[in-house]
């Protein structure tokens, strides 16, 4: 089923903003080196070149920006974490080839009213993530709501459970509950006891309590897995995956596959808001020249309750 055969509303216009510092050593967003991204109830979040995070305003003007990390190491999340009460954490993930990852709980209400900011020292809370010799970049991080269970994926098949009470700086311990030769394309906490995973070929799920020897609890598709960025979780009671297909959006429980919705167009990123709503983004790719090509992003809300 083609996009065209669904029933379709332009409940938006496209209207491009421009960085007010295009151009110069401060731009903002548009800044090439963007490592990451994400977003507070106050402030859009980024991550640029030499670990440096910055803080921008609904208005495009920068708040407050400070480095979170020594020369050498990249950004690669951002997370913001809501702890209630109109507080919360922003979590940073910064990698360096041969070190252990190392995430980070940074107070911003109480850096914002600091001068300067020490790296070292001024963080809320610090984890480092060993996986084996640390020569393999992550590829996909998940935290449970209360922050006390992470699951971290690796580009070599390993899969790394990290608990403890970090929100409070407690301590935490990590354990490696899965190893395989496949790329970890996505890891997603359905609940305290159940991780789904996935990888270029397969997904499935492991405990995340108890010992499971490495192997996988379930598996939920043997001979199709997952894109990187194409997969993702619906927020309510059934807290059923989400997977983007080339021609089709896939549906999974904590036992198989549930059912699937027809959507024949590329499908480069997805996201599932809430219980209804899926944003996909597809992109493609046209011809200027024989030697020349444009690329077109599309953004695409699907209510898949109401198709």
């Amino acid at each position: 089923m083609s996009l065209s055969s669904w029933r379709q509303f332009p409940f938006f216009d496209c209207l491009p903003i421009r960085d007010p510092y295009y151009g110069s050593s401060d731009a903002l967003y548009s800044d090439p080196t963007i490592s990451g991204i994400c977003a507070s109830p106050t402030h859009l979040i980024i991550a640029t070149k030499q670990s440096t995070v910055k803080l921008i305003t609904p208005k495009y003007k920068l708040a407050y920006q400070f480095v979170a990390y020594e020369t050498g190491w990249t950004i690669t999340k951002l997370k913001y974490v809501n702890i209630g009460n109109s507080k919360g954490f922003l979590c940073t993930v910064a990698e360096r080839q041969g070190q252990p990852l190392s995430l980070k709980l940074w107070d911003l209400e109480k850096l914002m009213g600091s001068k300067t900011v020490d790296f070292n020292s001024d963080y809320h809370t610090l984890c480092q993530v060993t996986n084996g010799n640390n020569n393999y970049p992550l590829t996909c991080f998940a935290s449970s709501d209360d922050f006390s269970i992470l699951a971290f994926g690796f580009a070599n098949g390993s899969v790394i459970l990290v608990r403890g009470d970090l929100l409070h700086d407690r301590g935490s311990r990590q354990r490696v509950v899965f190893e395989s030769q496949e790329p970890i394309t996505d890891v997603q906490l359905r609940s305290e006891s159940i991780l789904f995973v996935s990888t270029v070929s397969r997904i499935f799920t492991i405990p995340t309590t108890g010992r499971n020897q490495g192997y996988p609890d379930k598996l939920l598709e043997e001979k199709l897995g997952a894109d990187i960025n194409c997969v993702d979780i619906l927020q309510d009671p059934k807290k059923n995956l989400v997977v983007a297909r080339d021609e089709s959006i896939q549906f999974y429980n904590s036992k198989g596959k549930s059912h699937n919705l027809m959507l024949d167009i590329p499908k480069k990123r997805l996201h599932a808001y809430k219980s209804k709503y899926i944003l996909l983004v597809s992109s493609v790719d046209s011809n200027l020249t024989s030697t020349s090509t444009i690329s077109t992003n599309k953004l695409i809300i699907v209510d898949i309750v109401n198709n």
